[in-house]
This record gives C-alpha cells, sequence and structure tokens, in this order.
C-alpha cells in the first residue's frame, strides 16, 4: 500500500468512527429520551358511535333514511318472488311470456340497482355531512388531552396521526443523515 493511499484509509477510519460515535450519542440520547414519550392509540369510529353526540348523530340519520330502506327491503322482495316465479313456472311458459317476464324482471333489477346505488350514495353524503363537525370536536379534544396529559403522540387505529409533539419531529435530521450518503 503507498502511503497516499494509506492515509486515505486512515483517514476514512477516523472519520467513520467520528461519525458512528456520533450517531451512537444522539441513540443514546434517543433511547434516554423513550421513557418519557407517551403514545396513545384511538378508535376514533368507535368514539364517534358510542359517545353520546355521535349516538344522537346517527339516531337522526338512521331514522332520516329508514323509509327509503324499507321501501328497497319490498322492492328486493319482489324481485326475489318474480325470480322464484320465474323459476317455477318457466316450464309450462310459453317462449313470448318467457322473454316477456325475463325482460320485466331485468327491467326491475335494474331499476332497484339505481336506487340503491342512489340510496347508499346519499346516505355516505349525509353521514359524512353530520359528522364532520362531529370529528372536528373530536380532533380538538385528543388535542387538549394530549396536551393536558402530556402525550408525545397519538395514533388512530387506521394509522392516522393525530396528535404529535413536535419536539418529536426528526425530519431535518434524517435530512442531514440522508444528505451526508455517498
Amino acid at each position: 500500500m503507498t502511503k497516499k493511499m494509506t492515509l486515505l484509509w486512515f483517514l476514512s477510519m477516523v472519520l467513520s468512527a467520528a461519525l458512528g460515535a456520533a450517531l451512537s450519542s444522539e441513540r443514546l440520547a434517543w433511547a434516554q429520551a423513550a421513557p418519557g414519550v407517551k403514545i396513545g392509540i384511538v378508535n376514533v369510529d368507535k368514539v364517534a358511535q358510542d359517545s353520546k353526540v355521535g349516538k344522537a348523530k346517527f339516531s337522526t340519520l338512521e331514522a332520516e333514511f329508514k323509509p327509503k330502506g324499507e321501501e328497497l327491503k319490498r322492492e328486493l322482495d319482489e324481485i326475489n318472488r318474480l325470480k322464484k316465479e320465474f323459476t317455477d313456472k318457466a316450464s309450462v311458459w310459453s317462449e313470448d311470456t318467457k322473454k316477456q317476464k325475463a325482460n320485466d324482471l331485468e327491467l326491475k333489477m335494474r331499476s332497484f340497482e339505481r336506487k340503491r346505488q342512489d340510496y347508499e350514495d346519499q346516505a355516505r353524503k349525509r353521514e359524512q355531512e353530520a359528522l364532520a363537525p362531529l370529528e372536528k370536536g373530536l380532533s380538538d379534544v385528543i388535542e387538549k388531552m394530549a396536551t393536558e396529559q402530556n402525550f408525545s403522540l397519538i395514533l388512530d387505529l387506521r394509522g392516522m396521526l393525530i396528535f404529535y409533539n413536535p419536539k418529536l419531529e426528526i425530519t431535518d435530521e434524517v435530512t442531514r443523515y440522508f444528505d451526508a450518503q455517498p
């Protein structure tokens, strides 16, 4: 090995050792801070369903959409009755009658599917509208509770970050490490 290569090798070892020491001291600092980290997980959907406000909202929505749901149930029952009639009596019907009954059944099924889809779309939209204020209020309550009870991080059960202590933010540090990579 030439003197120049030996010197470069020695310098790279010294720099690697220095970087390793710096990283391990920061890891040690993180490990020492970790016991003070308080993390919470909350099922926001369950809170919305079980809370007094949530129960009232869901009850109102149910009352609003129950009549249409019952109407759809009656239509589905009629379609099922017509299907059974078709399978039971098709063997004795003429070809023209079979075609007419099959066509009528298909039209009823398409109409039902459109109504069902419209019903589900309307119900979903109304639910979002009705629950938006509840979700905002819940978010505010969670943030207040997190601050009062010294939580560092609160996650929704679905994996969404609801609250975090800015002291946990390591984005700049990760950026520096990433930029330092060869």
